[in-house]
């Protein structure tokens, strides 16, 4: 089936199968990271990320957060993205992309609880690649927040 389309669109088997997929796993990160854009609770959509990312190879990681339409995610959502991607990358061994680098970290720590006396645990918790963005989240088991 796969060397049919192939044909009919005029492309070798291996082009098809690049040009179908891969603009498709870019359109899918950035349909999540925008999925951060609306409603006030954000958890859902960012263990979505999360999710999404984790389950990704590292090659098919590497093209799908090549490119990331985050600029008008406020700053700490920015960070979380950046700080996914980072940690994804890390996971992976690959170098994470060039737009992760640009993302300023935030000036001020935000907790992810807001109880003070548990501010040291999530400072302890808290992967390196969030804690370099000022970020500070409860880990517990596969999910984040």
């Amino acid at each position: 089936m796969l060397k049919r389309l192939a044909a009919a669109a005029d492309l070798s088997v291996s082009a098809y199968v690049l040009a179908t997929v891969l603009p498709s796993i870019q359109a899918e990160f950035n349909r999540r990271a925008n999925g951060l854009r609306g409603g006030s609770n954000h958890a859902s959509a960012l263990t979505d990320l999360h999710h999404f990312l984790s389950e990704l190879s590292p090659e098919l990681l590497a093209i799908a957060v090549s490119d990331a339409d985050i600029e008008e995610l406020p700053a700490l959502l920015r960070n979380y993205v950046a700080a996914s991607v980072e940690e994804a990358c890390d996971r992976h061994e690959i170098e994470p992309p060039a737009w992760v680098h640009s993302v300023p970290p935030l000036e001020r720590p935000d907790f992810a609880w807001d109880l003070r006396s548990l501010r040291p645990h999530l400072m302890r918790v808290t992967p390196l690649t969030f804690k370099r963005r000022n970020v500070f989240i409860a880990v517990t088991g596969d999910e984040r927040r």
